[in-house]
């Protein structure tokens, strides 16, 4: 456990890396940390990572990680649960009650937008989303740069944004490939647009989702109705919290609805992909 560190005029409240080759995290908690972004006028006032940071990594993989009530507190500076600048691999991570200017509780910007340098990648699979804030991409924020995205299999549930994309914040004139598919994107709000996604230059290409906002439905196996949730804000009635339950009731109707393609071989539990006669959507597989 990575817990109740601090980095008030630097980024990475528990964790900085700098052009670091690989980095690989597992079955790790960031819990409780705060970072306040670093300090104006210096080479990285705009950098975060309530959790952690992560500058200019070429190979960056997260396995089973927990970012919970991690905290950027200057203004301008993203990712309150994790900060990444380049390609990440992310599979059955979750991410609860963080929260930063942009991208609650992730940011993944190119590397090119502060270092002009390479592309970033991002393959993020089987995570939760429940209850992070931010200003711009309550859940996540993606963009700034050239991003190539694929976002397969997550929940994204209670996250809040005052400005846009409560659930994903597209960032704009993206020029990579956003795909996102499976995902069930579910009571998220925004205080101008976009309560679940946000995404001004239609970068993003969703498919086979269960999503609360117009426009989405009824095309390429998306679907707008309740997921039924187990209990979303949990015993405590708080939302982003651990005892959080977005996995699915029985008669949900994201059970079996999922792509027959994919290629996600389990859930955020590591239970093999399809149980029924199709794949779920969203982190758990019933």
């Amino acid at each position: 456990m990575v817990q109740k560190l601090g980095a008030p005029h630097y980024s990475g409240g528990a964790v900085r890396t700098y052009a670091v080759g690989s980095i690989h995290f597992a079955d790790c908690t960031f819990e409780g940390n705060t970072a306040g972004g670093a300090v104006a006028g210096s080479p990285e006032e705009t950098f975060g990572g309530g959790g952690a940071c992560i500058k200019l990594s070429s190979d960056v993989l997260l396995e089973r990680c927990i970012f919970s009530n991690n905290t950027v507190t200057t203004a301008g500076c993203p990712g309150g649960g994790l900060d990444v600048y380049g390609s990440l691999v992310m599979d059955r991570c979750t991410f609860l009650g963080n929260s930063a200017s942009a991208g609650g509780g992730l940011s993944l910007m190119d590397r090119d937008f502060v270092f002009d340098d390479d592309s970033a990648d991002g393959i993020i699979s089987n995570c939760v989303f429940s209850g992070n804030t931010a200003t711009y991409g309550g859940g996540i924020c993606s963009g700034l740069g050239v991003v190539d995205l694929s976002l397969m299999n997550c929940t994204l549930s209670g996250n809040t944004a005052t400005d846009s994309g409560g659930g994903i914040e597209i960032g704009a004139a993206p020029s990579g490939i956003c795909a996102l598919g499976n995902l069930i994107v579910w009571g998220n709000t925004a205080g101008t647009s976009g309560d679940a996604i946000h995404d001004p230059d239609a970068a993003g290409v969703l498919t086979y989702s269960c999503i609360d906002q117009t426009g989405y439905a009824g095309s390429g196996g998306n679907i707008d109705a309740n997921p039924l949730f187990v209990d979303a804000d949990g015993l405590d009635d708080t939302i982003g919290t651990d005892d959080d339950d977005v996995s699915l009731e029985a008669l949900s109707p994201c059970v079996d609805a999922g792509d027959p393609a994919t290629t996600v071989a389990t859930d955020i539990e590591g239970t093999p992909r399809p149980q029924g006669s199709g794949h779920d959507m969203g982190a758990y597989e019933r």
